[in-house]
């Protein structure tokens, strides 16, 4: 007589808090794994020095401001990976300076995407997090399968 199988586990419900931060961690690891673990800007990777001798630091670094647009906190085409000194190039040069750069970089085309879902006002719901989650976990199991 075959043994009868046991009733799979339904995953625990997370909480939004929880939701949120599994959403940043997956983009953060799509985000580096796209840009090739090295900043976008000076191709600097984890382990080299700066010519001061301070170890490079990568960050996850948002083109759109957080405080901007809940919404692009974890959308990949929102972020790249930057050293800190790049990070903060970013975040302290003239807008204009930045922007040409990106444009330079990604095309005129991404830029406007950015700017336009920037100037959306939603409120993001538990379910929309539980939605972005899935996308994300799909994105990473992508990238990670085609290596």
């Amino acid at each position: 007589m075959a043994k009868a199988r046991k009733p799979k586990r339904k995953r625990k419900e997370q909480t939004l808090g929880e939701l949120k931060q599994c959403c940043r961690r997956l983009c953060r690891k799509i985000v580096f794994i796209r840009d090739g673990h090295r900043c976008v800007r000076c191709s600097r990777t984890q382990g080299d020095f700066y010519q001061s001798g301070n170890p490079v630091v990568l960050q996850w670094s948002h083109l759109v401001r957080r405080a901007q647009s809940e919404r692009l906190v974890c959308e990949p085409r929102n972020s790249v990976v930057h050293c800190s000194a790049c990070h903060k190039w970013w975040e302290t040069q003239d807008k204009l300076m930045t922007v040409a750069w990106f444009v330079g970089q990604y095309g005129q085309e991404h830029w406007d995407w950015l700017v336009s879902q920037r100037k959306i006002k939603e409120t993001i719901y538990k379910s929309d997090w539980s939605a972005l989650r899935d996308r994300l976990g799909k994105e990473l199991a992508a990238i990670t399968s085609s290596d």
